[in-house]
């Protein structure tokens, strides 16, 4: 099981990663970590801004390549909403690493909790709305509180945690 130290490193070692790929034009921790919050269990959460005429496939591509290299990550799905795509890892230690990337100027939602890391943010238009909704296991598989989620099942203690994301 992951340690807050350990989580935080590799945190820190992708924050790095992505301030020298010339095709992210900006960063942000996203998700409960995010504004000094989290827990022990708390993932880790980042998006990207995309450049323009980076192509996604060849960033979630080459991304996929570099986290299965340096942390022995196995990529468990994808969630595509909008013009972005959330790519989930699980690292050996436990650890879900989510990371998600969107074209530059579409970058970061309103009313979205974020720390800026490089970059500007870009709100997008008014008619999205992000909410995030937390449910047990049972009531995921039963609908759960939106249609679009990641689920994240911490094995210690049987929880579940799920981030849903909804247009308004």
């Amino acid at each position: 099981m992951f340690t807050v130290e350990e989580r935080d490193r590799i945190r820190n070692r992708l924050v790095q990663m992505s301030r020298t790929d010339p095709r992210l034009v900006a960063g942000a921790l996203v998700g409960s970590t995010a504004g000094g919050g989290g827990d022990r269990w708390s993932d880790v959460d980042l998006t990207f801004g995309l450049a323009d005429g980076a192509a996604i496939d060849d960033v979630l591509a080459d991304w996929t390549v570099r986290l299965a290299n340096e942390f022995h990550a196995v990529h468990v799905f994808d969630l595509p909403h909008l013009s972005t795509i959330y790519r989930v890892f699980v690292l050996p230690n436990n650890l879900q690493v989510d990371l998600s990337f969107t074209p530059g100027n579409k970058f970061l939602a309103k009313g979205l909790k974020y720390d800026l890391l490089f970059g500007n943010p870009l709100e997008r238009g008014s008619d999205l709305q992000w909410s995030t909704c937390f449910t047990p296991m049972p009531a995921l598989l039963g609908g759960g509180c939106g249609k679009l989620s990641i689920v994240s099942v911490q094995r210690e203690t049987r929880l579940s945690r799920s981030h849903v994301f909804i247009a308004a």
